[in-house]
């Protein structure tokens, strides 16, 4: 369990090892980050903007997690295949949720 030192939001001050913050800041900047997390939101957002994050999240991170369902117009998946940048992925039924899937991919 995190406790409150652990985790920063946008504009507080200190370093922690978790960091939050909107998504304009997220998706104009050039920070790294060795994990992001998506639950329940990529595929909910039009392609476009689901397209903008991925861009991001691949020049930005080791890795990226994806929690999401599969029951929108597209999935996680797609935006992989449409890529194919990723060096491992992992894909396994998210047991705490029924039709949901989580996808682990770590990049070059």
């Amino acid at each position: 369990m995190l406790g409150e030192g652990q985790v920063r939001l946008h504009g507080e001050t200190g370093t922690a090892p978790v960091t939050i913050v909107p998504p304009s800041v997220f998706l104009n900047g050039n920070d790294r980050a060795d994990l992001v997390v998506n639950v329940d939101s990529l595929t909910e957002m039009s392609r476009s903007v689901a397209e903008a994050y991925w861009h991001r999240i691949r020049a930005g991170a080791s890795a990226f997690l994806s929690i999401n369902h599969e029951r929108n117009a597209f999935t996680f998946r797609d935006l992989l295949d449409a890529t194919g940048h990723a060096a491992r992925t992992s894909r396994t039924p998210y047991w705490l949720r029924r039709g949901y899937v989580e996808e682990l991919v770590q990049f070059d």
